[in-house]
């Protein structure tokens, strides 16, 4: 398992609609959220339930956002997407968890681990964590989450399903 992950706000919030913010536990030991990724989440928030999970999940850290390098910077993210870019980027052995597919392609240009929610709930699947993906995946998907098809039938397939 890897130590750290540095998570961005849609895979936080999509998690914690659904009532699954545990699952990124079984990404990494730690699970910690720049205060900028913090403070976007929980303004782009639609129910009190993310703003609850959100304040009070004892175990997700808070991280001062560092300064984000040029590499990062002429990919033109959004703050968040930057500031857990960076995070990763400066921590060896991190994963940054984000869905943004520019944010995914910049993080894995520069040799980082790169997953979105939906590798989040294969990593639980695949940890015995949760007992069958694709309903949570259909709940993800209801709740906000848009992937094609295809990656969703290809993620079933890793995992047996």
């Amino acid at each position: 398992m890897t130590e750290v992950a540095f998570v961005n706000a849609s895979p936080l919030i999509l998690l914690a609609i659904t009532g699954r913010i545990e699952l990124l536990r079984s990404v990494a030991g730690r699970v910690v959220v720049p205060s900028v990724v913090e403070v976007e989440a929980l303004a782009r928030a639609s129910d009190q339930r993310t703003v609850r999970v959100l304040r009070s999940t004892a175990w997700i850290e808070r991280a001062a956002s560092i300064s984000v390098p040029a590499e990062i910077e002429a990919w033109d993210l959004g703050a968040g997407e930057a500031a857990v870019l960076s995070l990763t980027a400066r921590t060896p052995g991190s994963i940054a968890v984000v869905d943004d597919l520019a944010a995914r392609h910049c993080g894995k240009s520069m040799g980082l681990q790169v997953i979105g929610t939906l590798g989040v709930v294969v990593r639980a699947k695949r940890a015995g964590v949760i007992t069958l993906a694709r309903p949570v995946m259909a709940d993800l998907r209801a709740s906000g989450l848009y992937i094609v098809d295809e990656l969703v039938d290809r993620a079933l397939r890793e995992v047996g399903e």
